[in-house]
């Protein structure tokens, strides 16, 4: 029963470890999704504001710098939907680790509740053939031998 005992210890404590990177994993992975929201909206409100500002009217230099700009903030939105991707990935990496460990702990959960019970049985037996032994020998004492015969 010891070595069930410290077998679960040391899932939980892994399970405790696993949890605490997932729920890190999980904030990383919220915040990556949060930029790329921002990022997605500064584009189109950026691109409504300059379309707004060019239908009255817009020199060449000013478009070139919208698209030199425009260029740069897609590219900054592509590297951010990979970001998000990675952490997604982590995310997903530890999920399954959690689960795996949580699954092994649950399998020693079971066992470990069964040997209790095995020991539980097994000392209710020995307490009720020690009880019945007791009856049988205090009956043995009190009762006369009848030899008459």
């Amino acid at each position: 029963m010891k070595q069930l005992d410290t077998i679960h210890k040391y899932y939980s404590n892994d399970e405790n470890v696993a949890i605490n990177e997932l729920v890190v994993a999980q904030k990383q992975y919220d915040e990556q999704e949060r930029l790329l929201a921002e990022l997605n909206n500064y584009q189109h409100q950026y691109k409504m504001t300059f379309s707004k500002d060019a239908s009255a009217g817009i020199n060449i230099n000013n478009l070139q710098n919208y698209n030199r700009f425009m260029n740069k903030l897609h590219s900054i939105i592509l590297t951010q939907r990979e970001n998000v991707d990675e952490k997604h990935k982590q995310l997903m990496s530890a999920l399954d680790k959690w689960q795996l460990i949580k699954m092994k702990k649950s399998g020693i959960d079971k066992l470990r509740d069964r040997r209790i019970a095995q020991e539980i049985k097994s000392s209710l037996q020995q307490e009720q053939k020690q009880s019945d032994e007791l009856v049988i020998q205090r009956y043995l004492r009190k009762e006369p031998h009848n030899d008459r015969s």
